[in-house]
């Protein structure tokens, strides 16, 4: 619905009745309808009268389950979820409309630059819980973006509106017949699969979307402008954009789990998306002690009652890089780098090791010399296995795995993960550090035991 026909429709409705409530004035409208501030008695709603063309073209059928489906989620208990009031069809205008409850405050859309920058993870928290509110009853929003989002005039909270596209996972959606892609969302604010139309219709498939969705609200917050809005108007570069373009984003003074978490959540990949996030990730992150310094203090205790040391032993292995990927280059390059310094120059004085590529696992090798000076007389060897697991997003995958021994002849078969996310130096830097402080805590702690 354009905006003139919304004007055209508050004209003719201003101070007439819908189901009961007299329409006061416009409010906004979007593609399929139109939204007017309306009271009953002493109550105040937002009345979302629905586009006649739209109607006659389509049918009002879908509309009907539409709204059933919004009647469900009448008087739900979720605080930032738009509480549905009515829904259904004027007996008297034949008009199809759905009553919410009236929200004072603006958009996000029209406040973002006011957006006080302490507030950010609170909103995530809130957007998510909304989102995870409608997935424990089996929807999907599908247009989760800061047109949809309310923020109160305190900027104490924030509340998800627009119910209108509202999914049954794993339901034949009456919304989208055919070709006709009727109520589907915001391109500009959409994951690659779902652009194309390619969602899987599962929790998983929606989830992935919802993880999307927010992830570009987090970059409009953080960044202080909408997501791809270099390409808006030009719909073929904005389409070229969504599937291709890794969106930077840079702060200075935003938490960085939040940019982490923001990155994690625009992946490309569904898949990899979902092995990244999850609900939990919109938690704020409560300070906590720093777990390498901790590990860093052990193994020097440890290393302070050790005695004596054995001669360097050196290997040398082959300098190979990958060619396929530059990602996966860098990835070698800045891992080879961190277990050849991490330890030799600062506490805990790991002592001396040699550093290669293993071709069969496609891993960075690292075998400590035996030293008891630092509680490692049976010495301790590490490998790290990478790879890139999406490259349109420079995602890189690194597992670890650990002998407490120094043996040419180890092959690991018990890895765990390391770190997963768009490539970052210094999250990975922090995350190979944690592994190998506590791997070397862990060698220590057998050696103490004795086994």
């Amino acid at each position: 619905m354009d905006r003139a026909k919304a004007l055209e429709i508050g004209n003719r409705l201003k101070g007439a009745q819908v189901a009961g409530w007299s329409i006061e004035r416009l409010i906004d409208n979007g593609k399929s309808a139109a939204v007017f501030k309306a009271r009953r008695e002493n109550d105040l709603a937002a009345i979302k009268i629905f586009d006649t063309d739209l109607i006659a073209k389509f049918g009002g059928e879908a509309l009907l389950v539409r709204n059933e489906r919004e009647r469900s989620l009448l008087n739900h208990d979720c605080q930032s979820l738009v509480k549905m009031i009515d829904a259904g069809v004027d007996d008297n205008s034949g008009l199809h409309f759905l009553a919410m409850e009236y929200i004072e405050g603006r958009s996000l859309a029209e406040c973002l630059d006011d957006i006080p920058e302490d507030r950010i993870a609170d909103y995530i928290q809130q957007l998510a819980l909304a989102a995870q509110y409608l997935e424990d009853r089996g929807y999907a929003h599908r247009d989760i973006k800061p047109a949809n989002i309310m923020v109160s005039d305190d900027y104490s909270k924030i509340t998800l509106l627009d119910l209108g596209v509202l999914k049954p996972v794993g339901e034949s959606g009456l919304t989208d017949h055919g070709s006709e892609l009727l109520f589907i969302g915001t391109n500009q604010y959409a994951s690659p699969e779902f652009a194309m139309r390619r969602e899987d219709d599962s929790p998983d498939g929606w989830r992935a979307l919802t993880f999307y969705q927010i992830g570009a609200v987090l970059h409009d917050l953080i960044m202080r402008e909408p997501i791809f809005s270099a390409h808006l108007g030009v719909p073929a570069r904005l389409a070229h954009a969504v599937q291709h373009e890794v969106v930077p984003i840079r702060s200075a003074t935003t938490p960085p789990w939040l940019v982490t978490l923001c990155q994690n959540c625009l992946v490309k990949s569904p898949e990899t998306r979902l092995r990244l996030v999850r609900w939990e990730s919109f938690a704020p992150k409560a300070p906590k002690a720093d777990r390498a310094l901790e590990l860093r203090d052990r193994i020097l205790q440890r290393a302070a009652a050790a005695t004596t040391i054995d001669d360097e032993r050196r290997k040398y292995g082959n300098e190979k890089e990958d060619p396929d990927h530059q990602v996966s280059r860098n990835t070698v390059a800045l891992l080879q780098e961190i277990l050849r310094t991490i330890g030799r120059n600062e506490p805990p004085q790991l002592g001396r090791r040699i550093v290669y590529e293993t071709d069969q696992l496609n891993a960075i090798r690292c075998e400590f010399e035996p030293a008891a000076r630092i509680g490692l007389p049976n010495g301790l060897t590490l490998c790290l296995g990478h790879r890139v697991t999406d490259p349109q997003s420079n995602v890189v995958r690194i597992q670890g795995a650990r002998c407490d021994n120094a043996t040419s002849e180890w092959n690991p078969s018990a890895w765990e993960e390391v770190f997963e996310g768009p490539w970052s130096e210094e999250d990975i830097r922090s995350a190979v550090g944690i592994f190998v402080l506590a791997s070397v805590d862990s060698a220590q702690s057998a050696s103490v035991k004795g086994e």
